[in-house]
Parts: C-alpha cells; structure tokens; sequence
C-alpha cells in the first residue's frame, strides 16, 4: 500500500460504491489524485510528521478514489474490512477491492484474497492470490506456496515440488512466514542441512515453529547426531511461545527421560 499509486487513465468507476459526501472546503488547494493518496497515507499510517487520522485518511482516499486512483480504492476496501473511521462492511469492502483489483492494485489483490479465505471460498481465493504471485507479490506467492504445501480440497492436490518454488520466491522477497514451510519440505525430502538453514532462518527471526523445527532435527538426529541438550533448548523456547507441536515433543522428552529427568507429572 506504500507503493506511488498509479495515475488512472479511466474514469473513476468506485463513485457507485462509496456514497460518502466530503465537506467542500476540506482541502485548501486543489490537488492531484496521486498528491491526496500520498496525504491519506500518512495520516492513516502517521507518519512523515503526521498524526495518525482515520477520518482525515479517510476523506484523502475518498477524495483520490473519486479523481481515478484504484490505490485510494483499494485502501477505502481495507477501511471497510477493518473498521477504520467507517463501519465494518465487508460487502462494501468486497466491492470496493474488486475495482482496484480490477486496475492491477496487488494490494488489494492480497486483502480480496484474505476474504475469500476467511470466507471459505478457497476457489476464488487461490485465483485472487495467483493473480498477485503472477505480480511477484512476496505475499501472494506464499499463499499459493502454502495452497500446494497443504492442499486445497477441489482446488488444488498437495504438490511439494510447487510449494517449494513458490515459497521459496516469496521467501526471496525477505517474506519471513516462508522460512519455516521451505524447512518443513526440504526435511520431507530429507534434505537435512538445507533444512536447518531454513529452519534457522525462521528461528532467527522469531518464529516458534522455526525454532521448533530445529529441536526437530536434533532430537531426532536427522542429518546429524542426536543432540537432547540443544533440542530441549529450542523446544523450550517454541514451548514458551505455545507451539503445540513442541509442548508435546518437551513432554515425550520427560516421559521417556530423553535428555532429562523421567518425569511424568511434567510430561
């Protein structure tokens, strides 16, 4: 949503969804579509010396949106989804998204996408979602990454090999929440060292399943020798951040005195 918004080049097409009146003396010179979108953005983001306000922002994106810039459309849309100075309407929000999708806002395609999941339909999802990875868009490419990792029920079949090459773009974007979904295929593929890279990564930048990945590798000694000390450690670190997977591994640990003092309360 940072990104320069784009100047139009049809006629404002969200007129019909927004109804919303503006005072006429909210703006003391006439300005450009481009000039109120960069306006609304610091007042919604408060930044750039502004303070954060959702009705000035608001107005800005209104205002923009109405002079032809689908960017202001598509944030008026994330507005609606959140709450933000207007009601909850996820149908205007829907509406309002569509449009800026419609002018290749990959923002907009992102958050689209989002409700779509949210509302089961994963169909119209995964297209929205591919139309942003198409993009290059880190988020994008890691929902279509996680669809193959996992699945998706009359959408798509579990395929390892496109999960890892879409997370892997979109983890080349620096999108972090890939990490740990690469260190997850590549320890199925038994590719032991790569995944502790990935696993590392994730751990590093603070995810739990990351760092429970790597108490994986040593509790069980894949691709290295077993280690209960430095599992123990990285279990209890995920553990401590509520990562199911490493409480029941941590507690397989005390009933069974790997590494630690049997202890079946504990366990």
């Amino acid at each position: 949503l940072m990104k320069k918004a784009k100047q139009a080049k049809s006629e404002q097409q969200s007129s019909s969804v927004v109804n919303d009146s503006i005072p006429a003396d909210q703006f003391e010179r006439e300005q450009s579509a481009d000039e109120l979108y960069d306006l609304g953005l610091n007042y919604y983001f408060g930044q750039n010396g502004y303070e954060e306000d959702n009705e000035k922002a608001y107005e800005c994106f209104f205002k923009s949106s109405e002079m032809g810039n689908f960017f202001a459309t598509g944030i008026l849309g994330t507005m609606y989804i959140h709450g933000h100075y207007v009601d909850t309407d996820l149908s205007k929000a829907k509406d309002l998204l569509t449009i800026a999708v419609e002018h290749d806002v990959v923002p907009a395609m992102n958050d689209l996408g989002d409700l779509y999941r949210e509302e089961c339909n994963f169909k119209e999802a995964f297209e929205i979602y591919s139309k942003s990875a198409d993009r290059g868009n880190a988020y994008g490419l890691y929902q279509i990454g996680l669809a193959y990792y996992y699945g998706v029920d009359d959408v798509v079949k579990e395929d390892e090999e496109k999960a890892l090459r879409f997370l892997l773009r979109s983890a080349n974007s620096d999108y972090d929440l890939s990490y740990f979904y690469i260190g997850s295929v590549l320890l199925h593929k038994e590719q032991y060292a790569e995944a502790y890279k990935w696993y590392k990564k994730s751990a590093d930048a603070g995810y739990y399943a990351g760092m429970c990945g790597l108490g994986k590798l040593y509790y069980f000694g894949h691709g290295m020798s077993e280690d209960y000390d430095e599992a123990f450690k990285y279990f209890s670190q995920a553990a401590d951040g509520d990562n199911a997977e490493a409480c029941f591994l941590l507690g397989h640990m005390f009933e069974f005195g790997n590494g630690v003092s049997e202890n079946h309360s504990k366990a």
